[in-house]
């Protein structure tokens, strides 16, 4: 299936751009073919990168226009890639339904307001498949009497992993701070106000730590500026008496995109991660902490009640709702309720038994799993209902694709198309509709007297896997 996907492009160091960079070569693996939308990370024309923007897989990426969401050339994208659907992973509200509905829209999307913002309930009718990221969204969307599939994000469990204990002291030190610090930490972009990732209750809550706690130190992994039109952290840590004991990361760094191994070391460092935020579609930073055997404390509210191991961890009730500019509810962080917390786990850290048992609360959404057991099936159905290839016709897939790989590469040393084993072959191949075999005596008779042995060779190799693959042993 021919699949556009929309959100923030894969190099981009935001939540959604993780999730792009994780996700998609899994589903090129599974056999779809896929293009990315970048409405976030991407201008000015239409061009083959990787995904990570370094030496990834491969794909095509199409720019925004004007729109910041990409309204206005979304369903042009979509005609020029020839996509069956499109998926868009962002806010629904800000999607203009008549633009979407035609181009069978799956919305990967947030729910983390209560309850469901109109703006929101009024998109749900127009989408093919309505696919909430957390149990609590799925939850609001059933009550509402809309059908609904429920795929969590997922996290790169071979980059955020626990180190041993003395690697720990030294990731404490590899960040500025004494072995003996009790290092409270957050990660979080500062966007909007109020503060969405709760800066003000959380830095109001580790001035109360200190007064117990006085080792104790935060790493904000966070934009100082009110760029994005937050408050600037480090006249908030002065107004709240913390300053002296607050770090951040290199503001030019943090903008161009540390790498996760980076972020990875500092979940490391911290004796224990803060998710204040007033709501949350997902909590990513949560699992990221998580995995690195990293226990978090979290407000009570949206998706961050199903995201803290119940083993070890802590959940603390908001103080009270609070209106949002979508006309629906979220939370208030209990300042008072979140400092007791964090002293909880200062007073009792976990230990290798407890970090164990954070790591394989992690691992259930570790990409390998969110792919095979959300994904695939989803897609599948999806792909049945629009009578295109799914994952079932994978074998097929790999050999065109390879075929033409190799037709690139003869095209290249002999500067011509050969009527054997090119291009209008390997289109043949792609648009038959009979069974495997068919397919592959054809491969074969057009393959029986080609000259260019070389690529005839490889094309042979990949016609008996489309056999054994596909067909019954």
């Amino acid at each position: 299936m021919r699949v556009l996907f929309v959100a923030n492009a894969g190099w981009a160091s935001t939540g959604y751009g993780i999730q792009v960079k994780g996700l998609l070569p899994y589903l090129v693996e599974q056999g779809h073919d896929i293009a990315v939308f970048a409405f976030w990370g991407l201008e000015g024309g239409k061009v083959d990168l990787p995904l990570d923007g370094g030496d990834g897989r491969v794909l095509t990426h199409y720019p925004r226009l004007a729109d910041p969401y990409g309204n206005d050339i979304v369903a042009d994208h979509a005609r020029d890639f020839g996509a069956d659907c499109v998926i868009t992973l962002m806010d629904a509200w800000v999607c203009d339904p008549r633009v979407y509905q035609p181009l069978n829209w799956l919305a990967w999307t947030p729910i983390d307001q209560e309850p469901i913002p109109e703006l929101v309930v009024a998109r749900l009718p127009h989408m093919k498949r309505v696919l909430p990221y957390s149990r609590w969204g799925e939850g609001l969307i059933r009550k509402l009497g809309c059908p609904c599939t429920y795929i969590p994000h997922g996290v790169d469990t071979k980059v955020f992993k626990p180190l041993d204990a003395q690697a720990r002291v030294r990731a404490k030190e590899a960040f500025g701070f004494e072995p003996d610090t009790f290092l409270v930490g957050m990660v979080g972009a500062n966007k909007g106000f109020p503060a969405r990732k709760g800066f003000p209750e959380a830095f109001q809550a580790f001035a109360l730590l200190r007064e117990k706690v006085p080792q104790a130190r935060l790493y904000c992994h966070s934009q100082i500026a009110s760029t994005w039109g937050g408050p600037n952290l480090m006249q908030l840590a002065e107004m709240c008496g913390i300053a002296p004991y607050v770090r951040f990361p290199d503001q030019y760094q943090l903008a161009v995109g540390l790498p996760q191994e980076a972020l990875a070391l500092a979940y490391n460092a911290m004796d224990v991660l803060l998710q204040s935020s007033t709501h949350e579609g997902f909590g990513l930073p949560m699992l990221e902490a998580q995995a690195c055997g990293t226990p978090v404390v979290a407000v009570d509210y949206a998706s961050m009640s199903e995201l803290v191991a119940p083993q070890y961890g802590a959940i603390r009730k908001p103080l009270q709702k609070q209106l949002t500019t979508l006309m629906s509810w979220a939370a208030v962080p209990d300042v008072q309720a979140l400092a007791r917390a964090l002293h909880e786990v200062a007073e009792e850290p976990p230990g290798k038994a407890e970090r164990q048992v954070l790591r394989k609360f992690a691992e259930r959404y570790a990409w390998p799993l969110v792919a095979e057991h959300y994904w695939r099936p989803l897609l599948d159905s999806v792909a049945e209902e629009l009578g295109a290839p799914s994952s079932h016709d994978k074998a097929l897939h790999d050999a065109v694709y390879a075929a033409r790989d190799a037709e690139d590469r003869q095209v290249f040393l002999e500067g011509d198309r050969h009527g054997c084993c090119c291009g209008h072959v390997v289109n043949q191949l792609e648009a038959m509709p009979g069974p495997a075999e068919e397919i592959a005596n054809v491969g074969r008779d057009k393959l029986a007297n080609c000259p260019h042995r070389e690529v005839a060779n490889e094309l042979e190799i990949w016609v008996e896997c489309l056999v054994s693959e596909t067909l019954p042993a």
